[in-house]
């Protein structure tokens, strides 16, 4: 029976297969046929087979382009492609209209999306692109994907912003397709820009693959990607950097770089870490090695400030090897992360580049404080305290931090030992670490012991710090100093105890010392307690130019009367002057910029002395409150134009509430070609208008809030 069955089947089977052979041979002998009759000299006769093979649908399509390519007629050559057109739109309309049902249409709309598909016009394309997108949504990517290379830019622009919408960030098909577009592109034109706000829309900058994709775009558009990644400083962006630090092209690694920084800056605190899995991070170590193999300073640094913000005991590792082996800038950010591991063993790791390279003392100080260890102060402490040690503020603070009582030491022995600049950063961490511990006893009666008995420039320094800190009982010790004081114990002490107690009449009492130390720390106590005397005349001092800078004497003047001096760097090796006895301050800085041949600016508590081919010739000023002159610029030259001088008195009169009237005679005398240099230190107004008008003789009078100007 079995055997029966069997028989029946494998008979049935080839007669099956018989019987298809035989359709299909009267298939293609119908067709062969029916192209045949193309050429019929008969026009009905023609027509007849075009229609008939219409009919037989796009599935004869191999068999018409079989005998097309045979064909040697002409007409039959011409109908064939006719044909081929027609069939082929039909069968792309059928695969459209399947692919458009997928995306959840019914048959009958798919029909009428389709249709609008392949449409020749362009606006009834974007028309079934949007239809796909509003009711397919993500099931309709791979048609806009297929529309993103259309012939007309519109439906291709249209397509790309469609597939930014869709959600689907990180697909991989769709930022390949985009990539395509870009490098399609010959130009930065509105469409590139389109394709990549659509690509940077659904880019995550952690797909190694995408990235290396990016990596083989031409030179033009790598540079226009890392310059978006840039705009957009996005800290994952960091993945893309790590592979563009390795271009070939320069722009691009200088980009990278750039952003690299800007990335980094914003890992901050808790946030220092990157979030992101072990896999992202080996991927990202295993980008950057290219980068540790070229050996460019600039993109080693680059990289390292990548790998300290990677928790990943390899991007640890890396971090101990650049602190060991690579330059100082990069060992300066390798530090910056260790300090975020905060492992004991990392504090070695640090300590030891300080003593083989000085350079990375602040930074490495800094990082110090992040792991609290008490400990490593002797070790700071040694490396502070050593025979020619570079000063370092920062060690100083590591110090304080971690043992306020070792800061005291170490600080009194640089103030002591060390060079001006040195003494002078001292004070300032011995003052910062004193100001949170407080001043006892036995503080007190260290600091005056070196008021008492150290070099001049640390007895200053230590009564001054006495000063900011002290109470009135250090006053009374500081007080008892003054007993057969020589000169310098006598300037040291008097401004400090003048400030502890707020008493001016102390610091007048020494003005007419035969000091001129002694005098000089009067002033400066008197300044600092508010009652600067305007004209406060000056002592025979001299003031050395010889080698293009103001001595410090000349400086300190300044600060005296709250005003900052610069020195322009291009002023030339001038002259050592003497200012006469008497001389009021304004009329020294006149003296020594017109004996000097410079221009002196004077406002905003800023003084500059420069080359006059070096200031603008005019710059306007405004004034202040209290009526006196300031001028718009930090850096002041006021080179009055001639012409201006009528604007500018108005300009005075109009803010301190008075007219101004200049008579027909005087206005002659203020033309463009009459320009004159004032110099004002923040004289009131009425000195202003006066030094304005006396270049040009010209007088001023004030009648019932009415300047009358006239010559």
């Amino acid at each position: 029976m079995r055997r029966l069955v069997v028989h029946i089947l494998f008979t049935g089977v080839i007669v099956a297969f018989i019987l298809f052979g035989s359709a299909l041979a009267y298939g293609q002998d119908e067709v062969a046929r029916l192209v045949e009759q193309l050429g019929d000299g008969e026009y009905a006769k023609r027509n007849e087979a075009f229609d008939s093979l219409h009919k037989m649908g796009y599935k004869i399509l191999n068999e018409l382009q079989k005998h097309k390519e045979k064909a040697t007629d002409a007409q039959v050559r011409y109908l064939l492609d006719k044909l081929l057109i027609l069939l082929n739109a039909e069968k792309r309309e059928a695969e459209l209209t399947d692919r458009v049902v997928s995306a959840g249409f019914s048959k009958e709309d798919a029909e009428k999306v389709a249709d609008l598909l392949v449409s020749d016009r362009p606006q009834f394309r974007i028309q079934g692109l949007m239809t796909v997108m509003e009711k397919g949504r993500n099931k309709g990517v791979e048609i806009l994907i297929e529309y993103l290379f259309d012939e007309n830019i519109m439906v291709s622009v249209v397509a790309a912003d469609m597939l930014a919408k869709c959600g689907m960030k990180g697909e991989r098909r769709i930022l390949e397709s985009l990539i395509k577009a870009m490098e399609r592109a010959e130009s930065y034109t509105a469409t590139f820009e389109m394709y990549l706000s659509s690509f940077f829309n659904l880019y995550d900058p952690m797909d190694g693959v995408i990235n290396r994709r990016l990596m083989e775009m031409p030179d033009k558009w790598r540079s226009q990607i890392v310059a978006e990644l840039v705009v957009r400083s996005e800290p994952k962006s960091v993945f893309a950097y790590a592979y563009f630090l390795g271009d070939k092209d320069e722009t691009v690694r200088r980009n990278a770089i750039g952003g690299i920084g800007l990335v980094t800056k914003e890992l901050r605190g808790e946030n220092f870490f990157l979030s992101i899995s072990k896999d992202d991070a080996d991927s990202l170590l295993d980008a950057l090695k290219s980068v540790f193999e070229k050996n460019e300073e600039d993109e080693i640094v680059a990289a390292t400030k990548i790998i300290a913000h990677l928790k990943l005991d390899a991007a640890y590792e890396m971090l101990v090897d650049i602190v060991k082996n690579r330059s100082t800038a990069a060992a300066e950010v390798a530090i910056n992360g260790l300090a975020a591991w905060k492992k004991k063993e990392a504090v070695e790791v640090i300590i030891n580049a300080m003593k083989k390279n000085e350079l990375l003392i602040p930074v490495a100080c800094k990082a110090l404080i992040e792991f609290k260890d008490s400990s490593i102060v002797g070790t700071l402490k040694e490396l502070a305290m050593k025979p020619g040690a570079v000063f370092s503020v920062e060690l100083l603070d590591c110090i304080a931090a971690l043992s306020p009582e070792e800061m005291l030491d170490v600080g009194l022995h640089i103030i002591s030992e060390g060079q001006l600049p040195a003494k002078r950063d001292a004070q300032v961490s011995l003052f910062k670490s004193l100001r949170k511990t407080g001043l006892s006893e036995a503080i007190v009666d260290k600091l005056i012991g070196v008021v008492k008995s150290g070099d001049l420039a640390a007895r200053l320094l230590v009564a001054d710090l006495l000063a900011q800190l002290g109470d009135k009982g250090v006053a009374d010790k500081l007080r008892e100093l003054m007993n057969g004081a020589d000169a310098g114990t006598k300037a040291a002490v008097v401004k400090a105890i003048a400030l502890i107690e707020k008493d001016s009449a102390i610091a007048r009492d020494y003005l007419t010392d035969d000091s001129f130390g002694v005098r000089w720390r009067a002033a400066e106590a008197l300044a600092l307690l508010g009652d600067i005397h305007p004209l406060l005349r000056l002592k025979r001092i001299t003031f050395d130019l010889s080698d293009g800078t103001v001595s410090e004497h000349m400086k300190d003047l300044f600060r005296l009367y709250g005003i900052n001096l610069f020195i322009d760097p291009f002023v030339r090796a001038g002259r050592k002057l003497t200012l006469k006895e008497g001389m009021s301050l304004l009329e020294a800085v006149q003296y020594l910029a017109v004996e000097n041949g410079l221009v002196f600016d004077g406002s905003f508590g800023v003084v500059l002395f420069a080359p006059s081919n070096r200031l603008p010739l005019y710059r306007d000023f405004k004034l202040e409150k209290d009526g006196s002159v300031a001028l718009e610029s930090p850096l002041v030259s006021l080179v009055i134009r001639g012409d201006r001088i009528k604007d500018i008195l108005e300009r005075i009169g109009e803010y301190v509430g008075f007219e101004v009237k200049i008579s027909d005679d005087a206005k002659e005398v203020c033309t463009e070609d009459s320009d004159i240099e004032c110099a004002l230190v923040g004289v009131r107004a009425f000195d202003a208008l006066r030094l304005i008008l006396a270049p040009y003789a010209l007088k001023a009078r004030l009648e019932k809030s009415v300047l009358y100007v006239t010559k």
